[in-house]
């Protein structure tokens, strides 16, 4: 029957009042082929594109994934439709709703600038598919100023390593192409992080500040094995006051003040991306 409606749809005219007619009568026992051929086939706001989109609130988790499906394969959903699946409590394994309307998103987003703003949340969701799908979606988007700094907030809330993790992935990416302007404000706020009790945000922080400020050598040292040389927190933190006062910063009260969080703390390795 699938391979039935491939056809139906390479030959069938949209707007085709018999296939509407049969697709409808195809609800009931082929609810998944009966959306996508209305999708597919419906004319802008037409009855069958509205009783696709009414399938989005069903009370059955594989109705509510087929219409989302139907509606992005037909290129047929608005944004706010998808945007409002983000939400569905279809959340576990690799194919439920809300990574799917992620998918429908990042076909859109080339079209809606403004779709990111949804997106940038569901990187600390507690599904890696989901997280792993929000940070591919953003990073073609292009970076942003206030988008970086919303993902260094989420960083330090982030209530996980693994959320955590797929944050670093993220920011690493687009802290990359930082202007002089915007990297001033960015290590005020990883130095800050630096200083945090917990040795994982800790360590977060070093990972991203490092090729902010340091040269290729110092950052080589994050890559080494276990049994090699490696930067501590404090080595990295001295090279980012440097970096600092390069810019004109005045770094002398912090070079007297360190942080005990830092004199704690071990040495940073390069953990990999994504998480």
């Amino acid at each position: 029957r699938a391979s039935a409606v491939e056809v139906i749809l390479q030959v069938a005219a949209e707007g085709d009042p018999e296939v509407l007619e049969a697709a409808e009568g195809m609800l009931h026992d082929q609810p998944v082929l009966a959306l996508k051929l209305l999708a597919a086939l419906s004319q802008g706001e037409s009855s069958g594109l509205k009783r696709v989109q009414s399938y989005l609130t069903s009370a059955e988790t594989r109705l509510r994934r087929a219409a989302v499906q139907a509606l992005a394969a037909a290129d047929a959903g608005r944004a706010d439709l998808f945007t409002s699946m983000l939400q569905d409590p279809d959340r576990d394994g690799f194919e439920n709703v809300r990574l799917l309307a992620l998918r429908a998103l990042q076909k859109m987003s080339m079209k809606e600038p403004d779709v990111e703003i949804h997106i940038v949340p569901q990187l600390s969701d507690p599904n890696g598919h989901i997280r792993t799908a929000a940070g591919e979606i953003l990073l073609s988007c292009g970076r942003t100023y206030r988008m970086i700094k919303g993902l260094l907030v989420q960083l330090e809330a982030a209530k996980t390593p693994e959320v955590r993790r797929s944050l670093r992935w993220v920011l690493g990416e687009m802290l990359l192409g930082a202007d002089d302007g915007e990297k001033e404000d960015i290590v005020l706020v990883l130095l800050r992080l630096l200083q945090a009790s917990d040795p994982d945000l800790q360590h977060s922080a070093a990972v991203l500040l490092l090729p902010l400020v340091g040269s290729s050598e110092v950052i080589g040292q994050l890559n080494r094995g276990p049994g090699e040389s490696q930067k501590t927190c404090l080595e990295i933190w001295k090279v980012a006051l440097d970096w600092l006062e390069s810019t004109g910063k005045e770094v002398e009260v912090m070079r007297l003040h360190v942080p005990r969080a830092l004199q704690l703390a071990g040495p940073v390795a390069n953990p990999g991306y994504p998480g």
